[in-house]
């Protein structure tokens, strides 16, 4: 595999995000606004119009004038710096935060699609008849571009693109065995979104694996690491120890929330105001059950799309979970549960999943690799799932609340 392999599919990538976003913007002006458009200091060009959505008015005001915390409102305290921190030295030098956020979600996307190919291309667990070739690393990466909620990643001023992109290349680093390497890339990742710490721990089960396999000739399972920890443990070289500055991400966001705003929980409990976080009513779905079977909806398509997340979310956290964790191993099966579980449990309706969902790159590995045999049929689903994802983009881009 040539490293112009990947490059290609980038180039096509851009050609959507033009189209995508040309059709959304236009969508805005031939059907109307059901939710008036983002009204502040930065006005963003008409075509990027689509994409200054719901938590991007929060991104650009953490990026312009930094966070606030308020006990009794919604406060900006909620959303990890990752994203905001990298719009700010273009915010510093007078570029409009919405230029700014859409270019760097679009390279941040770029980034992740050129790891995602070396990260299976150079994946040392799957068996010689599991690990995938060029046509089925392409599917995987089409699978996850074509998706129907991957309109986050086509420029949109949200988190999640680059922070796939920090995500999947700490995993590729791992395989090509530079563990500090890793760790430092993915403090970008722990500090990028509350359940972050999810690369941490995939991570290090990722190299605990590794470095058993080494020492035994064996697989190592959860049920191992359990009974010999410490076992386990001493197989790991000093360098593998590197996976741990992962963890400096997540551990400074909380340092300067403790020392702004006097708790390092405060991003948890301004969660209250958006009605989420760990109460009964959030855990058992009372806000869901309602919409789903039409006794009470916020919007015509709030039974579906709620009920479509539910389905992606339960569905990834078991056959998908279980599917990547026999093609690449317990560390990324770990990290693709740790993804999916936190927002399961404590989104109040399962919105959100959909979004939560791209970070689950693993699970588009596995999906790229059974396509691969029936490519036909894995052609027509694609197109109909891009269809779908331009839909909901500009959908999205009209003020309609998807995910």
């Amino acid at each position: 595999m040539t490293d112009r392999f990947p490059l290609r599919i980038v180039a096509g990538f851009w050609a959507a995000a033009a189209v995508v976003t040309s059709f959304a913007a236009w969508s805005i002006t031939r059907f109307g606004v059901v939710r008036p458009l983002y009204k502040g200091p930065w006005r963003p060009m008409q075509l990027l119009l689509p994409w200054t959505r719901w938590d991007g008015g929060w991104y650009q005001q953490i990026a312009t004038d930094g966070y606030f915390y308020d006990p009794k409102r919604q406060s900006s305290v909620a959303f990890w710096p990752t994203y905001p921190l990298t719009l700010k030295p273009f915010v510093a030098v007078g570029l409009n935060p919405y230029v700014a956020g859409f270019f760097v979600t679009v390279a941040a996307t770029s980034a992740a699609i050129v790891a995602f190919a070396a990260w299976q291309r150079d994946n040392r667990y799957a068996e010689a008849r599991l690990r995938p070739g060029r046509a089925a690393i392409t599917l995987s990466i089409v699978a996850w571009l074509a998706y129907p909620y991957a309109y986050y990643l086509y420029g949109s001023l949200y988190s999640d693109a680059l922070f796939v992109a920090v995500a999947i290349t700490a995993f590729w680093l791992l395989e090509r065995d530079r563990p500090v390497l890793a760790g430092i890339v993915a403090i970008a990742a722990t500090a990028g979104r509350p359940f972050g710490s999810a690369v941490t721990v995939g991570l290090a089960l990722r190299v605990l694996e590794y470095r058993w396999r080494e020492a035994h000739d064996q697989e190592l399972t959860l049920a191992t690491l359990a009974r010999r920890p410490v076992a386990a443990l001493r197989t790991l070289h000093r360098a593998d120890y590197g996976v741990a500055l992962s963890s400096l991400g997540v551990l400074s966001y909380l340092g300067y929330l403790w020392i702004r705003f006097g708790s390092p929980f405060v991003f948890a409990a301004t969660q209250a105001q958006w009605g989420q976080g760990a109460t009964s009513s959030v855990l058992l779905k009372r806000a869901f059950w309602p919409i789903v079977f039409h006794q009470w909806s916020p919007s015509p398509m709030a039974p579906l799309t709620l009920l479509a997340q539910a389905v992606i979310g339960v569905g990834i956290l078991t056959v998908g979970t279980l599917a990547v964790r026999r093609h690449h191993g317990l560390g990324p099966a770990t990290y693709v549960a740790l993804t999916i579980i936190p927002p399961l449990l404590f989104s109040k309706d399962f919105q959100g999943i959909g979004r939560y969902a791209l970070a689950a790159f693993p699970v588009f590995a596995v999906l790229g690799f059974h396509l691969r045999p029936h490519l036909r049929l894995a052609q027509v689903g694609l197109v109909a799932s891009a269809l779908c994802m331009v839909l909901l983009a500009s959908l999205f881009a009209r003020g309609f609340y998807l995910s």
